[in-house]
């Protein structure tokens, strides 16, 4: 995050030390922002893969829900924080911002790590009860987690709505600027967006902890669709599209909230982080095909921004779909009994 602050000097000093051969300095920068949103990109997969099973971990189940309310509220508080008062000045005060969320995250990484205490864990075995080599033990890795048609629910369930919020996420402030939104009110409206989701957070966990993440879930990605593909139709001016723009982040938010304990409560506990890994894995190859897909179909249609809020409004019907499905599945499949392909 701090090196993407200082992506403009570096890229103006690799372009002057390059001499001839630089392509340009527009150019070296990008590549400069490139290597830098690499390298955050990697370490956000790796941090969150660790911290998702430290919850697991060291969260009581009965609890989890709750404590996912509770975890989205600071975020949330953050977020607002950010869209009312910051948003507006990212172009012009970007580096600041890059080095203020940079340091406060390692900070605040780097404090969770000293405090968090875990217990031992025993090392991976293989068939014969021995420690596993690492060929074996990818081999069970994917044997366990692509064998049974239980996880592979999950995985649809767990996945499909976070690539629907994808499309809109990526071309939200393209959409804004398309109608004439300034930067500021499109800021305010993520700002208010966050505010109603921060007096619902706690309660929508209570409500997953009483009556399961996927039930709650269900109905969230439902009404996403529903708001989405409405959105679809009406978000031609400003005031429409700010309409959408929060019914389409509250209903996420509502979705994110609810499923957020799903995974802890589905996928083995002793190998958690492992159907975590592989349900990422999944959402990993999905973002890869999406965001082109969709990229070149707004170029081909004209850059109507609407077709996001449709490709969204489809993705998270079949995901609420795919959680019907899964609920089903649940009545009659254990956690235990899918892992035991091995």
């Amino acid at each position: 995050m701090i090196g993407l602050a200082f992506c403009p000097p570096i890229g103006a000093s690799l372009h002057e030390f390059l001499g001839h051969y630089s392509p340009g300095v527009n150019i070296v920068t990008l590549w400069c922002f490139a290597f830098f949103w690499m390298i955050f990109e990697v370490a956000t997969v790796v941090a969150n893969a660790v911290l998702v099973a430290l919850i697991n971990d060291v969260v009581p189940a009965a609890l989890l829900g709750r404590f996912q309310g509770l975890f989205r509220a600071l975020s949330l508080i953050a977020g607002i924080i950010f869209n009312y008062w910051i948003f507006a000045r990212a172009e012009t005060h970007y580096h600041w911002i890059f080095i203020t969320i940079g340091t406060v995250y390692g900070l605040g990484f780097l404090l969770m790590c000293i405090n968090v205490k875990e217990g031992e864990y025993p090392c991976p075995t293989g068939e014969d009860g021995n420690r596993a080599v690492f060929s074996e033990a990818v081999k069970i890795y994917f044997k366990e987690c692509f064998s049974s048609s239980f996880y592979i629910w999950i995985f649809m369930a767990m996945n499909l709505p976070m690539l629907a919020f994808v499309p809109v996420n990526i071309y939200s402030v393209y959409f804004a600027k398309s109608v004439g939104m300034s930067m500021d009110q499109y800021g305010k409206c993520i700002a208010i967006t966050f505010a109603i989701s921060l007096t619902m957070s706690y309660f929508i966990g209570w409500l997953a902890d009483r009556l399961h993440p996927a039930r709650v879930g269900m109905v969230a990605a439902g009404l996403y669709a529903a708001a989405a593909l409405m959105g679809s139709v009406l978000a031609a001016t400003s005031d429409w599209f700010s309409v959408a723009l929060v019914a389409h982040g509250v209903l996420a938010g509502t979705w994110m909230t609810a499923t957020a304990s799903l995974g802890q409560r589905l996928y083995p506990k002793a190998r958690f982080a492992q159907f975590a890994s592989a349900q990422a894995m999944i959402y990993s190859l999905g973002i890869i095909s999406i965001t082109p897909v969709v990229g070149s179909f707004l170029d081909y249609t004209g850059r109507d921004y609407r077709f996001t809020f449709l490709i969204a409004g489809s993705l998270a019907a079949i995901g609420a779909f795919s959680t019907w499905v899964l609920l089903r599945r649940m009545k009659t499949t254990r956690s235990d009994e899918a892992v035991a392909v091995r």
